[in-house]
């Protein structure tokens, strides 16, 4: 099964904006410039209230490599219990 997804029905949102502390010279930012800047009450409003199939949660990193994604994990977690939407969470360098 093959699945498409569009910005409309999955958007792509980067919980730093455009900032990225490591730079890396496989990316340099260039995605983060694509993706919607979000805070936890904007998530959470976006994901409920517009008829999406799912979302993709990223970010820039840190200087650790991490995406700074604390402050979300409780929406996260809401979103989940009340809705069936896919979410998609890049966490940074593995």
């Amino acid at each position: 099964m093959l699945y498409n997804p569009t910005r409309k029905s999955f958007p792509a949102l980067s919980v730093t904006g455009k900032e990225c502390s490591l730079n890396c010279k496989h990316c340099q930012g260039i995605y983060l410039k694509h993706m919607i800047p979000i805070s936890p009450e904007g998530l959470y409003n976006l994901c409920m209230n517009n008829n999406l199939k799912g979302a993709l949660i990223s970010g820039g990193c840190d200087s650790n490599g991490k995406v700074p994604l604390d402050n979300f994990l409780p929406v996260i977690k809401r979103i989940k219990e009340e809705s069936d939407l896919l979410i998609n969470v890049h966490t940074g360098l593995v």
